[in-house]
């Protein structure tokens, strides 16, 4: 409660600062979570879990309008999260600190209330991880870095007013792609309950832009990248192995939102040295297809890809891979990509890549 209050505080007074930056709708939220961890690995013989809470700040502007997907998506709020939790298990889960970014979507608006689907990536720095002499139970996590994810919707009423109260319902993630052993991943089910206030005093006005006068366009469009991670297989403290990825894509935008395409990956994994019988640099090259659904607002398009093994000296045929992805787009051409590669949702490694389009 002190820290919530000490939050608080900070809050009112960089707003004061941020009052005269009326061109868009700027909003601080303050909300605490409160949850148990979800316990999908079945740990609870072991482990004394109880429910966590902690507390989230939000700093969010509003789309001004004046670019097609701002309509498309009804003006989303995007911005920056970040969070304090205590997982109340102080000597195997310890806590956590992250900071990640935030996009807004609507998915009812109303002048009463606004029904939204907040979604949040980032990093976390957690203060226990698995250790094995002073931290063995904690399998769950065995580093202290790891990626944050935050998914849930809010239910905000009287989102019009300069203060609006915020609950929502959330599925929180931390994980680290198995850069290191142990990594079940650790997943929070929690409530949400807070306040927003809109830091202008009053409603900015949209940009005047006739998002029905612009052509989508629905050409196949080319795509390659080459992209790298580790991982560590086995047992914790083993060796970590480099990962790389040269991916090939044709993507087709279905609506103006809703983007669909296949594709081609060939991999080579160093960690599939453990089972594969054959040394070299060739036999631990694999390949695979891949069709992919994703969603493209500005230069950002995030998708799920689900793929097939083609060809392996390791996996069978047809065995299924799985990637979430997102690409920023930087002038004409690059790509900036980042991945989490997973085999039936269960984590495997994190990739992070360059790209370009190819074509016209």
């Amino acid at each position: 409660m002190r820290l919530l209050l000490l939050t608080t505080i900070w809050i009112i007074t960089l707003s004061a600062a941020l009052a005269q930056k009326d061109a868009h709708d700027s909003y601080w939220t303050v909300n605490y979570l409160r949850g148990p961890v979800y316990d999908h690995r079945n740990l609870s013989g072991v482990l004394q879990l109880g429910i966590t809470h902690g507390v989230g700040v939000e700093y969010l502007m509003r789309v001004d309008g004046s670019e097609p997907w701002h309509h498309y998506y009804r003006r989303p709020k995007l911005g920056v999260a970040a969070y304090y939790e205590d997982f109340n298990y102080p000597d195997v889960l310890g806590k956590a600190f992250s900071g990640a970014l935030v996009a807004d979507f609507h998915i009812v608006h109303r002048r009463i209330f606004d029904f939204d689907l907040n979604i949040q990536a980032g990093a976390a720095y957690l203060t226990k991880k698995f250790d094995a002499q002073t931290n063995n139970l904690n399998l769950y996590i065995g580093a202290k870095a790891a990626a944050f994810f935050r998914f849930g919707f809010e239910l905000v009423a009287m989102p019009e007013s300069r203060v609006a109260m915020v609950a929502g319902a959330n599925f929180v993630h931390y994980s680290n792609g198995s850069m290191r052993q142990p990594n079940l991943g650790l997943n929070l089910c929690q409530l949400n309950l807070g306040a927003r206030m809109r830091i202008n005093k009053e409603i900015a006005p949209v940009k005047e832009y006739d998002a029905s006068t612009v052509q989508n366009d629905k050409r196949w469009q080319y795509q390659a990248f080459l992209s790298f991670g580790c991982c560590e297989q086995g047992t914790p403290l083993s060796d970590r192995y480099l990962v790389a990825t040269t991916a090939f894509k044709c993507l087709k935008p279905i609506t103006r939102k809703f983007v669909a395409g296949v594709g081609v990956d060939i991999m080579r994994d160093g960690s599939e040295s453990i089972d594969c019988e054959d040394d070299g640099f060739f036999p631990l090259i694999s390949g695979g297809v891949h069709g992919s659904a994703g969603m493209e607002f500005g230069k950002v398009y995030a998708a799920l890809e689900i793929g097939s093994y083609l060809f392996s000296k390791v996996k069978d045929s047809f065995e299924m891979y799985n990637r979430v992805t997102a690409n920023y787009a930087f002038g004409k051409r690059l790509l900036a990509h980042v991945g989490l590669r997973t085999y039936l949702m269960r984590a495997y490694y994190i990739e992070w890549g360059i790209g370009c389009k190819i074509g016209s």
